[in-house]
């Protein structure tokens, strides 16, 4: 097996790069802090793991890893391909949620016409930083 850093050098038994890929820090691992909030806002923004970790080049249980935080660093080519997927402007959801508000006066009439549950948008709506519209859900969902 080659190396993938370098191409040029039979990469470790047990990795995919070589011991001087290793040696100078080029295949060193980095924090996965960001990476994982990076993939957690790729995924409210309703983008599929699968599809994230194909267009990474990586599978999507690592990824799965990374955000349940059972992997603290990641290698630096998988870091760079999730930073490099930018993120959809807008949610079709809150879209959708604020356009039936202007024209509609309650929550559960709301919630039919977008599709989902009050707890589900309440939830929805606080994920995506938009409380003003969370709120109108708080007095509907406590009634239930």
């Amino acid at each position: 097996m080659i190396c993938e850093r370098c191409g040029l050098a039979r990469a470790k038994t047990t990795g995919r790069w070589c011991a001087v890929c290793y040696a100078t820090g080029e295949a060193a691992p980095v924090d996965a802090g960001m990476v994982a909030a990076h993939i957690r806002a790729l995924k409210a923004a309703g983008l599929p793991l699968v599809g994230i970790a194909e267009t990474v080049g990586c599978s999507s249980r690592t990824l799965i890893d990374i955000v349940h935080f059972r992997r603290r660093t990641t290698r630096q080519w998988i870091a760079d391909g999730v930073l490099a997927i930018p993120l959809p402007d807008g949610c079709a959801v809150c879209d959708d949620v604020a356009t039936a508000a202007m024209s509609s006066s309650g929550p559960n009439v709301i919630a039919a016409r977008v599709g989902k549950s009050v707890a589900a948008i309440q939830r929805h709506l606080y994920r995506h930083n938009q409380p003003e519209l969370a709120r109108l859900f708080h007095r509907e969902r406590a009634l239930q």
